[in-house]
């Protein structure tokens, strides 16, 4: 793992980023395929 060069503050906004994505993007995917709208 690369952490000489990138710096701490780059992996924690980095870290951040993901956990907002993650904790936005899978329950509005959840509520996505749990609506009858098969196409």
């Amino acid at each position: 793992v690369l952490v000489h060069g990138f710096g701490l503050g780059a992996w924690v906004h980095l870290l951040s980023k993901f956990l907002f994505t993650a904790s936005v993007g899978l329950p509005t995917l959840q509520l996505y395929l749990s609506l009858p709208n098969n196409n």
